[in-house]
């Protein structure tokens, strides 16, 4: 769940107390995508001056129990080791609704996400495959995404070239990674930048693949990952939660983001960790074969990923 100016990415957003909204939109119809350009828009009631925007990220964790190992309790029977996400971009417009052209990019560009999740998919499987044919034990997938790292790498950032060029709306590029537990955004600061002012009604997220941490980091080929523990009584049963499709998250509402000339102008958005598990129940889900943890991804326990990922984008 998230909120923006200091107050709520599932997805709330308070700029000087106004609440924006998650919401998803498409349309399916066919275009030639080279002719597609999105023009910077400048609101309607900008006087053409310009005042800096920062963009910041923070955690609500006032509901949460924050324990000494920097681990959050949710409830009694979730705690929380670690929650990472990898943000490939932020714009900020000025329109609530998409355009036409944008609907028609976000169609073009789900398909080369999809087409690329197919392929690593295939990458995984054909490794496995190969190792069982050899009498072995099949190899982690992360073998087959660690050996295909610069190809895939260079497939998304010439797709983000691509989209940079299409879409001319201002935008934070990244990636960055979110560590939403800790409250700290990992490497390079996000920098400000110089905007006309006048109201701005919807932000998005662009979140991707993230191929630059270590092929060890967990967050390795994934959108995001959350590992923790299930508590049962005295026991804690650990579990990862791996989620691989690059995801588009647009907030928009009725109010706007004001951005004031001559000022440095603050957009804070907060992650509300207790949210993403509404509702989710992982107490008669069982360790997953030749593991010592629950393993919640793509391939095992693909209900509980659909619940937490529509948890988070769904506010």
């Amino acid at each position: 769940m998230v909120l923006f100016k200091r107050k709520i990415l599932s997805v709330f957003i308070i700029p000087s107390g106004l609440i924006f909204y998650a919401a998803c939109g498409e349309k399916n119809t066919d275009t030639d995508d080279d002719k597609l350009v999105i023009s910077q828009g400048v609101p309607g009631n900008s006087s053409g001056s310009k005042g800096s925007v920062q963009v910041d990220f923070n955690s609500a964790n006032s509901s949460l129990s924050l324990t000494e190992e920097s681990s959050l309790m949710i409830g009694d029977s979730i705690e929380l080791t670690q929650a990472r996400f990898s943000i490939a971009a932020i714009k900020i417009k000025t329109e609530k609704e998409l355009s036409d052209e944008e609907a028609e990019i976000e169609k073009i560009e789900k398909e080369h996400e999809l087409e690329e999740v197919e392929k690593v998919e295939k990458t995984e499987s054909d490794d496995d495959s190969a190792a069982l044919v050899d009498g072995n034990e099949a190899k982690p997938s992360k073998d087959g995404l660690a050996s295909k790292k610069d190809e895939f790498k260079a497939e998304q950032e010439n797709e983000a070239m691509k989209e940079k060029d299409r879409d001319k709306s201002l935008k934070f590029s990244g990636p960055y990674v979110y560590d939403a537990l800790a409250g700290v955004l990992e490497g390079d600061a996000i920098e400000p930048t110089e905007m006309v002012d006048g109201s701005y009604q919807r932000i998005e997220f662009k979140l991707k693949r993230n191929w630059d941490v270590d092929e060890e980091d967990p967050l390795f080929g994934n959108v995001f990952v959350i590992q923790g523990n299930r508590i049962d009584g005295e026991d804690k049963v650990p579990f990862d939660v791996y989620y691989h499709i690059a995801t588009n998250f647009r907030l928009h509402g009725d109010g706007d983001f004001f951005v004031e000339a001559g000022t440095d102008n603050e957009l804070e958005i907060v992650f509300d960790l207790q949210k993403w598990f509404d509702g989710v129940d992982l107490s008669g889900v069982e360790i997953a074969d030749g593991e010592n943890k629950i393993v919640i991804d793509k391939d095992s326990n693909h209900e509980i990923l659909k619940a937490i990922r529509k948890n988070i984008s769904k506010y």
